[in-house]
């Protein structure tokens, strides 16, 4: 292997791409995602130098302190050509599963994404905005070397075997534990909705849901009468509230607005059909058959495509027309701001009289598949 540092060249001789010592870097960053380390690089032959001029050139984008994305597609020099007068675009900064792949190279395997990071890696929605930090569980807490930076927690914990999965390759906490985890740290309404998609997507099967509440009793184990030490984590109660059937947060949001209005949906994901032909004209969010009320979310990412408004106007026409005397309630996001409106509007139009057929034929029930 020529292992020459690149600073022998000529300052306008850029690496070749066709080197060994690159041939091998890039077979390297292949197995990691694209990501190699300040001490992998040296241990090919390249100089402190070498990778500054890879990251001027835009070669190379630094991920953490001694960690680097290598670019595909990025020759060295792309960044210093002119862009006809235009400042250079911004590098976006890297996703958390990068950031933590980063970290697992430099701390180790022990190294485990856990928390809300982990969360994010499981593909779960529902969480708060990012901030641009990841968590990791790390035995013995944060070492010496490499120290820790403003983008990593590092939490001195171990992860039991059971606990931890590989995926796309790193090192995450099982649905389960993360589950655990998420309602210790979250408020209700986060916790709630991240539990309802990982449920819905298939990562945490209801059933298990009882194994998330025996891991959070563990952590607060009852004394000798009985009691528990201190209070119970709250939440253990909101596991009763998961339902794997919400399509969306903002559908896990207003439910849980209705529930602490006292009108806690009858069903969720409400079919409703015609009621002469039987034929399916929607299904509903959230539904209160016995009272001919449902209530559509309207999130920003769907309903705000034209197309989409186009479908939902269309259906919401139809439903308006065969089902006289049906109230559809829409809320958005905006709306979940002032929970005392939505729980308000619900109230009202549960309180008016409905005497319209509501049986399975003609709207649809709980339970009903199709």
């Amino acid at each position: 292997m020529d292992t020459r540092s690149l600073t022998h060249r000529h300052h306008d001789d850029h690496p070749n791409p066709d080197t060994p010592w690159q041939a091998a870097l890039t077979r390297l960053a292949a197995t990691q995602g694209g990501l190699l380390t300040a001490g992998q690089a040296h241990t090919l032959g390249l100089t402190a130098p070498d990778v500054r001029r890879l990251l001027a050139d835009g070669a190379w984008q630094r991920v953490l302190p001694g960690a680097y994305l290598v670019l595909p597609g990025a020759p060295p020099g792309a960044a210093r050509r002119p862009t006809s007068g235009r400042p250079p675009a911004t590098v976006p900064g890297p996703p958390p599963r990068t950031l933590v792949r980063a970290a697992q190279l430099l701390y180790g395997r022990e190294a485990v994404a856990i928390g809300e990071t982990a969360a994010r890696l499981h593909g779960l929605q529902g969480l708060p905005p990012w901030d641009g930090r990841i968590t990791l569980a790390l035995p013995g807490g944060p070492p010496a070397h490499p120290p820790p930076t403003p983008e990593i927690a590092i939490r001195p914990t171990t992860i039991a075997p059971e606990d931890r999965l590989t995926e796309g390759g790193v090192h995450l906490t099982t649905p389960e534990r993360t589950a655990a985890d998420l309602l210790t740290v979250l408020d209700r309404e986060h916790a709630v909705s991240v539990l309802d998609c990982a449920v819905h997507r298939g990562l945490l099967a209801p059933e298990r849901l009882g194994e998330v509440g025996r891991r959070l009793r563990q952590r607060h184990p009852p004394t000798g009468d009985g009691t528990h030490q201190g209070r119970p984590p709250p939440g253990l109660g909101w596991l009763d509230l998961v339902d794997g059937r919400a399509q969306s947060p903002l559908e896990t949001r207003i439910r849980l607005i209705c529930t602490d209005a006292g009108a806690p949906p009858e069903t969720v994901q409400w079919p409703m059909r015609h009621p002469t032909t039987g034929r399916l004209l929607g299904i509903t969010d959230l539904g209160w058959p016995s009272r001919g009320v449902a209530v559509e979310a309207d999130g920003d990412t769907v309903h705000s495509d034209p197309g989409a408004l186009h479908q939902d106007r269309l259906r919401q026409n139809a439903l308006l027309t065969a089902l006289p005397g049906l109230i559809l309630l829409r809320f958005t996001w905006a709306d979940t701001r002032h929970p005392e409106y939505i729980g308000e509007m619900v109230r009202q139009a549960l309180a008016r009289p409905w005497e319209y057929r509501t049986d399975a034929h003609h709207m649809g029930c709980p339970g009903e598949e199709f």
